[in-house]
């Protein structure tokens, strides 16, 4: 069995940048994108709830928008066999 140094084992905090993947951009990942307050009041009122009603979604889900922050409300597209696309919405917590 080869010995292997301490230095040589491979560290998750010495990968590089250039090795991450940005799974926002995977093909399985639906779209994600923030509601502008106009539409989002139209949504509150369709479906007769306040905004913390909603489903949440935190911060740091990797499929987030970049820009997104904490009460925020997001619009996510899936494609779906019986209605071809459903769209879900989701509030941003911490």
């Amino acid at each position: 069995m080869p010995v292997v140094s301490r230095d040589s084992r491979f560290s998750p905090a010495s990968d590089t940048q250039d090795n991450m993947v940005d799974v926002s951009q995977h093909e399985l990942v639906p779209e994600h994108t923030i509601l502008e307050e106009s539409v989002l009041e139209e949504v509150l009122d369709e479906y007769n709830i306040g905004r913390t009603d909603l489903p949440k979604i935190k911060r740091t889900d990797p499929a987030l928008p970049d820009d997104a922050e904490a009460g925020d409300v997001i619009k996510i597209v899936r494609d779906s066999r019986t209605t071809d696309q459903a769209i879900v919405y989701r509030l941003v917590v911490a």
